[in-house]
């Protein structure tokens, strides 16, 4: 199976150096693992050292070859004890460096990793029945006290083992955050039932959940513990993301339900939620005292993925909602309505707290972002998937994509003000997304996901074809700065407008040539077709509801999506 791969990702070379003559090609290369039957493997995180080694953590199934070219990197999971997970290390280039994966029984989750100021590699995650977390011929096994357990692991950028520590409970644990400030100082985090042991050492330091609450813990470089805080609600808060901004503060955010208790310490703080889950930030300053929290959201679900700091402070997130959301956490409101069933967010907030601006992009199938950066002028990259179609362009144009299979990835590049600049196609017959982004000194572009089917992973108009063997493989690649996107895929020589926007019901729509006019409701349903002529247009759609609608025009060459709204 090794060498049929090798000849297929040799035809890939070849294919992009025979494009390279007439098509700039704006890839610098692409590396992916090699499973068999059912196998499959994921990326949770990527993370790269002062030298450009790449280092990721993620989970499997299956047997595995991290490194195809190189015959290096074997992994294997009969999957009867659910997943497992790996740690591995790569050169500037993509070539395997070293494989570390943890032994043990039950399933675990590598969730998140972080290097400190000497380098030194801090891993998180959860765990049941037991794990191994030491690399070498050593042993140091931890053993679930409930149904799933954390596990905090320090190692050399060598990879020997220096400090591990185990969290433990009565019931379940989920998560496994982690932060580092300047100082060093270790934050980890997630959300727990029961009761959990949050001081690593031979002390107990017990809290006991309302729910399923949330937690921080602060450690030293030793993994000495130090504090612990608590969100505590009735229902549930998920801490998913966390990250320390330029003044040293710690931010959590997630997804909660009913009513959470942000501060920690003897005030209260409560934010409730509008719908089954809302999106929550909560800032703490490196005591863990309370500074702000805020809500936003709709009746529907939601979800933070990640979020970052510009160079202003303000924080910049990215997920997913269903059907309507409030952005806005102050007294005002500021409503997106999705395209169709979810849509991607992203949402800006200044480092109070308060609302900049909120976009959204999608179309009429499940759309999320997953990972969004910032570069040196502030211009903000997101990666994630859509499904079947979507309009990338959050502003008055539209730029459609359709996928070649199922669901295909993207990346967007939008301004500091959310302005659209370009969106780029990452296109498989089945299934692919990104998943993270790192941005490199040199305007390099790193970006991690996964794919399901033969994938093309040059989005200029040049191919690079990587292929499939197990159900579903992991993939790496590096852009090159200020990269070409394929633009006879977003360019428009066709017009339309849409007058008045907002609207009673009664329309007019212009186009440049004649076309066919269909019209969503937020639920993705067909409410209205029409044909157009070339020209204006008058339409009569008093009978449809107030609210927001996705107005489709398909000309002869291309289709362009409208948002409208009846009131």
């Amino acid at each position: 199976m090794i060498n049929s791969i090798k000849r297929l990702t040799i035809f890939g070379i070849i294919l992009a150096n025979i494009y390279s003559a007439s098509a700039q090609s704006s890839l610098q290369w692409a590396v992916a693992s090699e499973g068999a039957g059912y196998s499959w493997v994921h990326i949770t995180r990527m993370r790269t050292d002062s030298i450009g080694n790449i280092l990721t953590s993620g989970y499997f199934t299956g047997d595995i070859t991290l490194d195809p070219v190189n015959q290096t990197g074997q992994l294997s999971n009969d999957g009867s004890n659910g997943a497992a997970i790996f740690f591995c290390k790569r050169d500037s280039l993509g070539n395997l460096l070293s494989l570390f994966t943890p032994d043990g029984v039950g399933d675990k989750m590598a969730t998140d990793f972080e290097l400190d100021a000497e380098e030194n590699i801090w891993r998180g995650g959860y765990f049941d029945g037991s794990i191994d977390m030491d690399p070498s011929a050593e042993e140091y096994l931890l053993t679930s006290m409930g149904r799933e357990d954390f596990f905090l692991a320090k190692y050399s950028p060598v990879d020997s083992l220096l400090w591990a520590g185990q969290f433990g409970g009565t019931l379940s644990a989920y998560g496994g955050q982690i932060a580092i400030d300047s100082l060093g100082f270790i934050y980890f985090g997630g959300d727990f039932s029961g009761s959990i042991d949050l001081d690593p050492g031979p002390e107990v330091y017990e809290i006991h959940a309302t729910g399923s609450d949330g937690f921080v813990c602060k450690l030293d470089q030793e993994g000495n513990f130090i504090n612990a805080w608590q969100f505590e609600a009735p229902g549930f808060v998920g801490i998913d993301a966390m990250e320390i901004d330029a003044e040293g503060n710690l931010w959590c955010g997630g997804s909660f339900n009913q009513s959470v208790d942000f501060d920690p310490g003897e005030g209260v703080f409560i934010l409730e939620s509008t719908g089954y889950s809302n999106n929550y930030l909560v800032k703490l300053n490196p005591e863990g005292n309370f500074i702000t929290a805020v809500r936003f959201g709709g009746e529907a679900d939601m979800f933070v993925k990640k979020f970052v700091f510009n160079s202003e402070g303000s924080v910049l997130v990215t997920g997913n909602f269903n059907y309507r959301a409030d952005f806005d956490p102050g007294p005002d409101e500021y409503i997106l309505n999705t395209n169709g069933f979810v849509d991607c967010y992203i949402l800006n907030l200044n480092k109070d707290g308060d609302f900049n601006w909120a976009l959204n992009i999608g179309g009429e199938e499940l759309d999320t972002g997953l990972d969004i950066i910032v570069d040196k002028a502030d211009n903000i990259y997101v990666t994630g998937h859509f499904y079947l179609t979507a309009d990338l362009n959050p502003g008055a144009d539209s730029c459609m994509m359709q996928s070649a299979g199922e669901s295909d990835g993207f990346l967007l590049k939008l301004d500091s003000t959310g302005r659209f600049q370009w969106a780029s196609h990452l296109s498989s017959t089945l299934n692919i997304s990104g998943a993270n982004l790192i941005l490199l000194k040199d305007g390099s572009i790193l970006e991690s996901g996964y794919f399901c089917n033969t994938a093309d992973f040059d989005p200029g108009e040049a191919s690079f074809l990587l292929p499939v063997s197990g159900d579903t493989e992991m993939f790496i690649r590096k852009l090159k700065p200020d990269f070409n996107v394929n633009i006879a895929n977003i360019e428009k020589s066709v017009s339309a407008n849409i007058f008045p926007n907002p609207n009673n019901g009664l329309v007019n729509i212009e186009v440049n040539e004649p076309s066919l006019c269909r019209i969503f409701d937020a639920s993705g349903g067909l409410v209205s077709y029409s044909h157009l002529n070339n020209g204006g247009n008058y339409l009569n759609l008093s009978q449809l509801k107030r609210g927001f609608y996705a107005v489709q025009i398909i000309l002869s060459n291309h289709t362009l999506t409208k948002k409208m709204m009846i009131q």
